[in-house]
């Protein structure tokens, strides 16, 4: 196909024209889309994937070419918004606007509509002969609401690519590059630097690069799933870094356990599913790490329970799911956290908790949630509402009619990803469940300001 000026020139105008706001009655460019949650004690962080609309093609505004696609070969769903890009025609001839063999221009009476001595171009298509286009671009970024925010923001300290998050006061992000940045209270080194009230992003050393595939955080502590293993790092004294030292350091250590799947902070304990078995290491004086506390991983005996495929910690209890949907719970009891009805004497060992086979776990403070197709079942404290009743009953499973694909628990309250929008439900004391809830809420709350 054969060059043109004119080309270039609507190419660039419509660069312009997707980085400003759509005229309004218009469809934005941008799509925003939340594809993962994450909660800390106050907040919560969603990773938003920002894709770019309508890339590529050439214009249309209804008559069909041998040499170009027409709007219902692209699909009016596939296209971006229609936009008006005006281009000077005084430096063109109608002929060699219409001719173009790359590209198409309204017509009117088969020539070029006029206006003003400008072309008006309505859609993009792409040309018939170019083949399917490519994805549209996509990058994800963080946004964050809660500990005062109320509106989702993407923090000043964050990557702009980011693909997952872990926030427990301290906040770390696995950036593109799949390296752990991390940033904020630092009073164990659990942001990556040595020792300090507050420490500012700084890639984390000694950690494989290019190699973090999942992470999480606790009280004062991180840790990291890698290519090449497990490593911890920030606080140590009760043995939580799992490193046979019980000491801390802002250096990541190795933990000496192979075949890591899935891996839990608390406050002051860690537990780690490996080759489908339960592992735990440091604080148990509550019985969430099992029946001994060791500063390196003991195996945790989950009886009635095969193939283990998720670990989630409170601030003193640990829960585990398996491949057939079941959960069992150990260790705090005294608000109900194991799930057996009614608060009870702290248990080493894991307890079955009564309910439907779910897909999804996740744990808050001092209570925890599960979720299969169409339902949430919470358990455990409900003095905030987070367990999606106004009448909480300490360790009975309440039932909240939501389909979820995620969950993400902090101190005292919840959240749920529902397709593409994110609900929240608990405390809100902190501004958790977003700017569009007023006060508390037993019923789950739209956050705004993620699409």
């Amino acid at each position: 196909m054969r060059s043109s000026p004119l080309r270039g020139l609507l190419a660039l105008a419509l660069l312009v024209g997707c980085a400003d706001p759509p005229p309004p009655g218009e469809v934005s460019p941008i799509i925003r889309t939340p594809v993962a949650i994450f909660a800390g004690a106050a907040e919560t962080c969603a990773l938003v994937e920002v894709t770019v609309r309508g890339d590529g093609g050439v214009v249309d505004s209804g008559a069909p070419s041998d040499d170009l696609g027409s709007e219902s070969d692209a699909g009016s769903d596939d296209l971006g918004a229609p936009v008006d890009m005006f281009v000077p025609v005084d430096m063109f001839t109608p002929t060699d606007m219409f001719m173009a063999a790359d590209m198409f221009v309204p017509a009117d009476d088969a020539g070029p509509e006029m206006d003003g001595g400008v072309v008006r171009v309505d859609a993009f298509v792409p040309p018939r002969d170019a083949g399917p286009p490519p994805p549209p671009p996509t990058v994800a970024t963080v946004r964050c609401w809660g500990s005062g925010q109320a509106s989702p923001r993407r923090p000043s300290d964050s990557p702009e690519e980011a693909i997952a998050v872990a926030t427990w006061g301290t906040r770390c992000v696995v950036d593109a590059d799949r390296d752990v940045i991390c940033w904020g209270p630092n009073q164990s080194g659990q942001a990556g630097a040595p020792a300090s009230d507050d420490a500012a992003p700084a890639p984390l050393p000694l950690l494989p690069p290019a190699s973090v595939v999942e992470l999480s955080a606790g009280g004062a502590h991180a840790c990291a799933i890698t290519e090449d293993g497990l490593f911890c790092w920030g606080e140590g004294e009760a043995g939580q870094l799992g490193d046979g030292r019980s000491t801390s350091g802002h250096r990541p250590v190795e933990v000496d356990l192979d075949g890591v799947t899935s891996v839990a902070l608390g406050e002051r304990h860690t537990c780690a599913i490996a080759e489908g078995e339960l592992y735990c290491w440091g604080a148990s004086e509550s019985g969430q790490a099992g029946n001994t506390e060791d500063d390196t991983p003991q195996l945790v005996r989950t009886t009635g329970m095969d193939d283990l495929v998720t670990v989630v910690a409170g601030r003193a209890h640990t829960c585990v799911l398996d491949a057939s949907g079941e959960v069992a719970c150990l260790g705090d009891d005294t608000l109900g956290q194991l799930g057996q009805g009614a608060p009870g004497d702290s248990n080493p060992s894991p307890v079955s908790v009564s309910m439907p086979d779910v897909a999804i776990l996740a744990a808050g403070g001092n209570h925890t949630c599960a979720a299969d197709e169409s339902t949430v079942y919470c358990w455990g404290s409900g003095d905030q509402w987070q367990t999606g009743t106004t009448t909480p009953s300490e360790g009975a499973v309440q039932r909240i009619r939501i389909s979820v694909d995620q969950l993400a628990l902090g101190a005292a309250h919840s959240c749920a990803l529902s397709g593409t929008q994110v609900r929240c439900w608990g405390a809100n004391d902190q501004e958790q469940l977003g700017g569009d809830a007023s006060e508390r809420s037993a019923n789950p709350v739209r956050v705004g300001g993620l699409r």
